[in-house]
C-alpha cells in the first residue's frame, strides 16, 4: 500500500506538469489529451504489476515451504546399548596335542617290548628293544677292520717321514683309516638305534607289534601321544571369525558328554588361516590342561561353549543409505537429535563395514535415503504398522 500510494502521488504530479506545459487548443489540446492518457494509464499499470507480482511471489512462499521446513518419513537404526554375554555352542572332538608313530630305523626281530597300553611314559625312557646279537657282531667286526687300518696307517706315517715310501702310499692308508672309522661308527649307530625310545612324556596309545614279530624299518611299533595336554577342535563359522580379532576376545570352555558338569578351560592355540571351502568355516584348536585324575582321551566327542562379551557396538553394520559421503579417511552419517533434526556426523569403519567408533549407545541414524535430507532438517521416525 505504502508503494502505491508513492507512485499515484508522482504520477499525480507529472500529470500537473504536462497540463501547464502542453497548450490547450485545437489540436495541440488533442494531442496533450492523448499523450497524458497514455502517461496516466501507464502510471496506473505499473503500481498494479507491482503489486501483484510481489503478491504471487509471497504466496508462492506460503504454499511451497522451505526443504529445512519439510518434515521428512525417514527409517532409522539404533546403536544398541551394552548387550549381555552371547553364548554360542559348537560340537567338537578331543585329540592329542603331541603324537607320533614310532619305529624302529633298523631291520630286527622284536626281542620285548617294555610298555603296555595306556602306559605313562617319560621322555627317553625305553619302550622296545631288538635282538642285538647280530648288530654286536657286525660292531666287533668293524672294529678290527678300524684297529688294522688304524696299525697300518702308523707304519705307513714312519716309513713316509724316512722317505721309504711314496706319498701316495700314504695317502691310501690313511684313507682306508678314515673308511674304517665310519664304518665302525655306523655299525655302533645301528646297534644303539635296536632300542626305541620315547621322544617326549605321554602315553601309548597303540601297539601295532608283538614279541619275537622280525619287523622292518620304518614299520610301525607304538603310537606315543602327549597325555597333559589335549586340543579340542572345532569349526568356527565365517560369519563369527572377526569375534577373535575384537579386544575383549571370547572365552572358551570344554565339556565331554560323559562329564557333563565338568567344564574345562580353553585356550585357542591354532587358528587356520583360510576357511574351509566346503563349510565356509575356520579351524580352531584349543589347548586343555589335562588334570591328573581326569578321564579325558583323544577321540572323545565334546562340547566347545563360546562367551562373547558384549559390546557398544556389537556387530553393527551401517547400511550403505545411511552412509551421506564416504572417503578413504572420512564417513559422514545423519544422527537424529532431542529436536528429530538431523545433523551430520563423522563415524570410522573397518573393510567391512562394521562400525568401529563415532556414535554412542542409543543413538539414531538415518538408515536409508541420507542424500534426499538436508542439515538441521526435521524429520519423522518411520515404524511399522503392526499387522492384523
Amino acid at each position: 500500500n505504502i508503494l502505491y500510494k508513492c507512485i499515484a502521488k508522482r504520477v499525480y504530479t507529472y500529470q500537473h506538469l504536462l497540463w501547464r506545459l502542453i497548450p490547450t487548443t485545437g489540436e495541440t489540446f488533442m494531442s496533450a489529451l492523448i499523450i497524458n492518457r497514455w502517461f496516466i494509464g501507464w502510471a496506473l499499470a505499473l503500481p498494479l504489476l507491482l503489486l501483484f507480482t510481489i503478491k504471487g511471489v509471497a504466496s508462492k512462499n506460503e504454499t511451497n515451504p522451505q526443504a529445512n521446513n519439510f518434515k521428512q518419513t525417514v527409517k532409522v537404526l539404533r546403536i544398541p546399548a551394552v548387550s549381555s554375554d552371547k553364548i554360542y555352542e559348537f560340537a567338537g572332538q578331543l585329540s592329542a596335542t603331541d603324537r607320533a608313530g614310532l619305529t624302529f630305523q633298523v631291520d630286527g626281530q622284536i626281542e620285548q617290548l617294555h610298555v603296555k597300553l595306556g602306559e605313562r611314559v617319560k621322555q627317553g625312557q625305553l619302550l622296545a628293544s631288538l635282538d642285538k646279537s647280530d648288530y654286536q657282531l657286525a660292531v666287533s667286526a668293524r672294529q678290527a677292520e678300524y684297529d688294522l687300518a688304524r696299525l697300518k696307517a702308523d707304519q705307513a706315517l714312519q716309513l713316509y717321514k724316512k722317505n721309504l715310501v711314496s706319498e701316495d702310499f700314504y695317502d691310501q692308508s690313511q684313507t682306508r683309516l678314515t673308511s674304517s672309522l665310519a664304518l665302525l661308527e655306523q655299525a655302533k649307530t645301528d646297534l644303539d638305534r635296536c632300542d626305541l625310545k620315547a621322544p617326549f612324556d605321554g602315553e601309548i596309545s597303540y601297539r601295532f607289534a608283538r614279541p619275537h614279530q622280525v619287523v622292518s624299518s620304518h614299520q610301525p611299533i607304538l603310537n606315543l601321544q602327549r597325555s597333559d595336554l589335549l586340543h579340542a577342535s572345532f569349526d568356527l563359522p565365517n560369519s563369527l571369525s572377526r569375534k577373535l580379532s575384537t579386544k575383549n576376545s571370547p572365552k572358551f570352555e570344554v565339556t565331554v558328554y560323559h562329564l557333563s558338569g565338568i567344564r574345562f578351560k580353553g585356550v585357542i592355540d591354532e587358528i587356520s588361516s583360510a576357511p574351509d571351502p566346503n563349510t565356509n568355516s575356520y579351524r580352531v584348536n584349543l589347548l586343555i590342561q589335562k588334570p591328573d585324575d581326569s578321564t579325558l582321551m583323544p577321540g572323545l566327542t565334546a562340547k566347545i561353549i563360546m562367551t562373547a562379551p558384549g559390546q557398544p557396538k556389537d556387530d553393527i553394520r551401517i547400511p550403505q543409505g545411511a552412509i551421506l559421503k564416504q572417503t578413504d579417511s572420512l564417513t559422514q552419517v545423519w544422527r537424529i537429535n532431542e529436536e528429530s533434526q538431523v545433523t551430520a556426523v563423522e563415524i570410522n569403519l573397518d573393510e567391512n563395514g562394521y562400525l568401529v567408533n563415532g556414535l554412542n549407545a542409543g543413538d539414531l541414524i538415518v538408515s536409508a535415503g541420507a542424500n534426499q535430507l538436508q542439515e538441521n532438517q526435521p524429520v519423522i521416525v518411520w515404524k511399522r504398522e503392526g499387522g492384523i
